[in-house]
């Protein structure tokens, strides 16, 4: 199991970051995910929903919903049926974001001195 304390703090994946269609939570978890995976050097995970959930702060419920949410929208892939009943996360490396969800951005403009 990697290590769970969180001393750097997580690091939302900056193309997730804009996304109006994944909400805060879910983007939160997927950071947990990504944290835990590049820990152990993996493209994947197996973190308990219970380990989520003290991770994060959230209920269980909440941590299944962002889990959905997230298979949902193409950034995890789930593998169920192990023995001992758990899940493998699998982190997709650049999900396809159709154009139309992805937040504009422009980059600062300077202001001009009177």
């Amino acid at each position: 199991m990697p290590h769970l304390h969180i001393r750097d703090g997580l690091v939302v994946p900056p193309f997730v970051l804009g996304l109006p269609n994944l909400n805060q939570g879910a983007k939160l978890v997927y950071a947990a995910l990504c944290h835990i995976a590049k820990s152990a050097g993996q493209d994947h995970c197996a973190p308990g929903q219970k380990i989520l959930s003290a991770m994060l702060g959230q209920s269980v419920r909440s941590i299944q919903n962002h889990l959905i949410e997230l298979v949902r929208n193409g950034f995890i892939t789930l593998s169920t049926g192990f023995p001992g009943d758990f899940a493998i996360y699998q982190l997709v490396v650049r999900p396809v974001v159709p154009a139309h969800q992805q937040q504009k951005c422009r980059p600062a403009t300077p202001r001009r001195r009177a």
